[in-house]
C-alpha cells in the first residue's frame, strides 16, 4: 500500500470488492485462516504446504490492490497492467520476495 500512488484508496476499493464477493470466498478471511492454521501445524510438511497456500492467497490480494491502483492512475494511453507493472520495480520486488513474508 505504501509504494502505490493511491495505495490506501486502492486497498479500500479492493476490500469492498472482496466483501461484495464474500458469498463465494473472502480473500482476507482465507489469509487469516492460513495464518491461524500455521500457528499449530501437525507436521513440518503441513506447515510448508499451509505457508505456500497462504502466500498464494496473499499474492492474489497483493495483485488485486495493485490492479486497483493501476485502474485509478492509468492515463488515456491505455497502458496494459503488465506494462504498468514493468515500470514499477518496487512492486515486482515485493511480489518476488516470498521468503521475506512472515505470517506469525
Amino acid at each position: 500500500v505504501q509504494v502505490l500512488a493511491k495505495g490506501k484508496l486502492s486497498k479500500s476499493i479492493a476490500d469492498e470488492a472482496i466483501n461484495s464477493c464474500s458469498h463465494v470466498q473472502n480473500l482476507r478471511e482465507a489469509i487469516y485462516t492460513f495464518k491461524i492454521k500455521l500457528e499449530h501445524p501437525s507436521s513440518v510438511i503441513e506447515a510448508k504446504g499451509l505457508r505456500e497456500q497462504g502466500l498464494n492467497y496473499l499474492l492474489r490480494y497483493f495483485y488485486l490492490i495493485a490492479f486497483t491502483n493501476y485502474l485509478l492512475e492509468r492515463d488515456l494511453e491505455n497502458v496494459t497492467f503488465k506494462d504498468w507493472l514493468k515500470e514499477r520495480n518496487e512492486i515486482q520486488n515485493l511480489a518476488a520476495d516470498r521468503n521475506r513474508i512472515d505470517f506469525t
